[in-house]
């Protein structure tokens, strides 16, 4: 494991300044790199013990709801994300997650509707300003251990020059 270990650190370490995690199968932060600092801003730190669920932490009203544009898209789609994953793998803990998430206040999203686009963006409010990106998965394709086969790399890309722009200069004075 410990060249996996090392092999996740590279990509994670690749992906700068842009943010990436590392995410096992309920959706809880295994690792991340410095960029998804930027996208952490103002959520409350209860919300930042481990372990860290990465889908928790989007919606809830003390996390990056407030921080999100568009949340009700946005909500809407983790939500159907997360209610096909549970009915595939026929995770209890997976559907006790979506009861939990979707019960939480905020905009209503019933009527909320998949974009036209390619992607639908994640577009966020920071203090760089409002930054938007598309997400990348990647697994483990040979994986022969569960724990492996389990983790997803998720990593954010600009998904407009503006981000792009803000988040490079960012990342040109990280340590």
């Amino acid at each position: 494991m410990a060249q996996v270990r090392q092999a996740l650190d590279l990509v994670l370490a690749r992906a700068m300044p842009y943010p990436a995690l590392v995410v096992d199968r309920r959706w809880d932060l295994v690792r991340a790199n410095a960029g998804l600092g930027l996208l952490l801003d103002g959520v409350a730190p209860e919300l930042l013990v481990p372990p860290v669920n990465v889908l928790r932490v989007s919606l809830h009203p003390d996390g990056l709801q407030s921080h999100l544009e568009e949340f009700g898209r946005y909500s809407a789609h983790v939500l159907a994300v997360l209610r096909r994953q549970a009915v595939v793998l026929g995770d209890a803990e997976l559907v006790e997650l979506h009861a939990e998430l979707a019960d939480l206040p905020g905009e209503e999203t019933s009527g909320a509707h998949e974009p036209g686009g390619v992607v639908l963006p994640l577009r966020v409010r920071t203090p760089l300003g409002l930054l938007s990106f598309f997400t990348t998965a990647a697994r483990f394709g040979t994986a022969a251990d569960v724990t492996l086969a389990e983790l997803t790399v998720e990593s954010l890309f600009p998904a407009d020059a503006s981000t792009a722009a803000a988040v490079e200069e960012w990342g040109a004075v990280q340590p």
